[in-house]
């Protein structure tokens, strides 16, 4: 429910308000990927790199397929100035 408010959230750009849903449904269920994956982009979006990284790590230490964090994660890493 929280990761469905989010991504609703996120896509009509309210990325603030976004963020605390995604936090809610990693609470719920720490293993979620795809909320670990959802929290991420949203904060790299914000220019909150420092946190969103920690977050897409995460995402594919769940799902080591997850494309979609790693292509973010990689980009979150230049944008912060510290690629790996």
């Amino acid at each position: 429910v929280h990761n469905n408010l989010g991504v609703a959230l996120a896509a009509q750009g309210r990325l603030e308000d976004a963020i605390p849903h995604f936090r809610d449904a990693i609470r719920a269920k720490e293993s979620d990927g795809q909320a670990h994956t959802n929290l991420g982009m949203a904060l790299a979006q914000v220019g909150r790199f420092d946190q969103a990284i920690p977050e897409l790590r995460r995402a594919l230490e769940l799902d080591p397929g997850n494309a979609t964090a790693r292509s973010h994660l990689a980009e979150a890493l230049q944008k912060s100035g510290r690629p790996e």
